[in-house]
């Protein structure tokens, strides 16, 4: 019968140990206690009943002695979901797994900057979180450990980040952003899949080596700043691409290596080039002698098109139009291209003139070499790629030219009596052509000619052709009196509330909002 008993005492100490651990609890707080040291603990493996705003002290006395608490422990707040709000002092150094598992309600949380760790699942599933910031003292990002954060926009990473783990962010749907550091050597299997809100993504030129489809099916730009090491059997970083996915940046000049990256992705793209469809476009790097743009073509000839980056530089001022002329054929960026077409630029040349209206035809996917055009575009600097391509334009209108010419040159060459170029009319404010009283013409710039005895000196602008585009008379400021009339964006989608220095049509011209 003794010793019976002594088994028993034994089994409920084992049990008890087994869903318990903690050797101290202060002021609702458990810990675990070694030597000096304390780590936030759990009460019950199965779960803990934390709740509201909980501040943990950076030091606790425990059987007369000071600790110093150094980690939040396993599973020390797992599947408290009444929990809101986190202060951890400066003292602790890691986050360890599970640590804060499917606490839903937590909305706030500040990591201290000397912790260097964030482990296994430490925030699996906090869907309350709307925002994090990892501080620079932090090396490694754990396995899921920001899995299925759905409620997180916003993401700081800091700059000491060695490592992101597999599935580290997958499931953050709420994502529209992520910058990975320079200090990222290794991307994990899955790190952004499902992350539906991210369309370009950067992968560091630091990255030597990365799981599988570590992106979403949802990204649109792809920045590979340098080779990327991948073991044989993970030699897919893509994953399963769907329709929307359209281009790839590559900054490394090693298109050998650069094979390895893409070998498995050939397959996803359209056999027959479309200048009017996205998928499929591989942007490299750009030489004078496309020596590069070369070797891509003869090694990866499975892209709708290769194009080279940075072969032109756009600027667009205030006013959202500009003109441009260049040798190079250009692809017309991205959001032309888009099956949900955000119009971020639209690029015309001139296909007639009406009486004194110069009629515009849109041009789709690329400009062909030596044509001139008008873009519309909000207000920036636009980086414009060069790319191969017989496409010709024989009936522009438009001439342009490289390098800034004299106007008397011009003149002279085409037998013109006044040279017209794109700019704001001294009456009304519309932007059109008008005849140019310069000395010179810049370089990169557009002029149309006229003969003497044409009696043009000015010609108003109509955009015609396909799309919502149509038929604008030129462009005016916005001013107070004009905004009571209803605001559409270059889809014809209405605008409820238009926003400063962004192009729109009203009463069927083309405005820049100015209020």
């Amino acid at each position: 019968m003794k010793t019976k008993r002594i088994l028993l005492s034994l089994l409920t100490l084992l049990v008890s140990i087994g869903t318990s651990a903690y050797t101290t609890e202060i002021d609702g707080i458990y810990y675990n206690i070694s030597g000096t040291k304390a780590t936030v603990w759990y009460k019950t493996a199965s779960g803990n009943s934390y709740s509201g705003n909980v501040a943990i002290p950076p030091t606790i006395t425990s059987n007369g002695s000071t600790c110093n608490v150094t980690s939040i422990g396993d599973k020390a707040f797992y599947r408290c979901p009444g929990l809101t709000s986190i202060e951890i002092p400066n003292s602790v150094t890691s986050i360890d797994k599970y640590a804060f598992y499917e606490c839903t309600g937590l909305t706030s949380v500040t990591i201290p900057n000397r912790v260097t760790s964030i482990g296994e699942r430490a925030f699996y599933g906090c869907s309350g979180l709307t925002s994090f910031e990892i501080p620079n003292s932090v090396t490694s990002i754990g396995v899921y450990a920001f899995y299925d954060c759905t409620g997180l926009t916003s993401v700081t990473i800091g700059n000491s980040v060695t490592s992101i783990g597999d599935c580290a962010f997958q499931g953050c749907s709420g994502l529209t952003s992520i910058d990975i550091p320079n200090s990222v050597t290794t991307l994990g299997y899955q790190a952004f899949v499902d992350c539906d809100g991210i369309t370009s993504l950067t992968i560091p030129e630091n990255v030597t080596s990365s799981g599988r489809s570590i992106i979403s099916d949802n990204l649109k730009e792809l920045h590979i700043k340098k080779y990327i090491n991948l073991s044989a059997q993970d030699n897919l970083i893509f994953g399963s691409v769907n329709k929307y996915f359209r281009s790839i940046y590559l900054y490394d000049e090693s298109p050998t290596k650069a094979m390895r990256i893409l070998s498995d992705y050939q397959g996803s793209f359209t056999a027959t080039p479309k200048y009017d469809v996205g998928p499929g476009i591989l942007y490299v790097p750009y030489s004078e002698d496309h020596s590069i743009l070369a070797k891509y073509k003869e090694l990866y000839s499975g892209y709708n098109y290769i194009a080279e980056m940075n072969a032109f530089e756009l600027n667009v001022t205030e006013a959202g139009i500009a003109s441009f002329y260049t040798k190079d054929p250009i692809l017309i960026p991205d959001g032309t291209l888009a099956e949900e077409n955000e119009n971020i630029m639209a690029m015309f040349y001139a296909k007639g003139i009406s009486g004194k209206t110069l009629i515009l035809k849109r041009l789709k996917g690329v400009v062909p070499a030596n044509t001139a055009v008008i873009v519309l575009a909000n207000p920036g600097t636009y980086s414009l790629a060069s790319l191969e391509t017989t496409n010709v334009v024989e009936d522009n209108l438009m001439q342009g030219v490289l390098t800034a010419t004299p106007i008397a040159s011009l003149k002279a060459e085409g037998g013109y009596d006044v040279i017209l170029t794109l700019g704001m009319g001294k009456t009304g404010g519309f932007i059109g052509f008008y005849n140019y009283t310069g000395s010179t013409l810049g370089a990169n710039k557009c002029y149309i000619g006229m003969k003497k005895g044409s009696g043009v000196k000015e010609l108003s602008l109509q955009f015609d052709g396909e799309g919502p585009i149509t038929n604008v008379e030129g462009m005016k400021v916005v001013v107070e009196e004009d905004s009571d009339a209803p605001f559409y964006d270059l889809s014809g989608r209405r605008v409820n509330r238009p926003v400063k220095g962004h192009i729109y049509i009203t009463n069927g011209k083309k405005v820049l909002y100015n209020k």
